[in-house]
């Protein structure tokens, strides 16, 4: 995790929580996830997701429809989804077990919505600009 993640998780907490998701968009071509946001403190950042192995977004609005973050987690890779998902579909299809050792050095993240939305995120490495 340490290497994959510059900015430590809990400065990155700091500055997600509450701050208001503008867009985000995902360039197939370099694999990369940008979330555009402004954090509480008012400046304009983008969280950048590089190597992205897949991602996935539930939209509930448990509590009506809200840009606002309310956190971040690293997932550990046993209890990972994302990570689990692959591996799994890896062994159907036996692909190279070097894939399998590539998304273990990988990090998985749920973003987590005041509205109740999920965001979830294997990728290779994460940071905040």
């Amino acid at each position: 995790m340490g290497n994959n993640v510059p900015t430590s998780i809990g400065d990155l907490m700091a500055i997600l929580h509450d701050a208001v998701c503008e867009k985000w968009s995902f360039d197939y071509g370099h694999k990369e996830l940008m979330l555009f946001f402004q954090s509480d403190d008012g400046k304009k950042r983008r969280m950048i997701y590089r190597g992205v192995y897949a991602h996935q977004m539930v939209s509930c609005d448990f509590w009506g429809p809200s840009p606002r973050i309310y956190g971040l987690e690293v997932v550990e890779k046993q209890s990972g989804f994302l990570y689990n998902q692959l591996v799994q579909t890896i062994a159907r299809e036996a692909f190279e077990e070097s894939f399998i050792s590539e998304l273990a050095d990988g990090i998985e993240t749920k973003m987590q919505f005041i509205s109740g939305d999920v965001l979830c995120v294997l990728c290779k490495s994460i940071s905040v600009e």
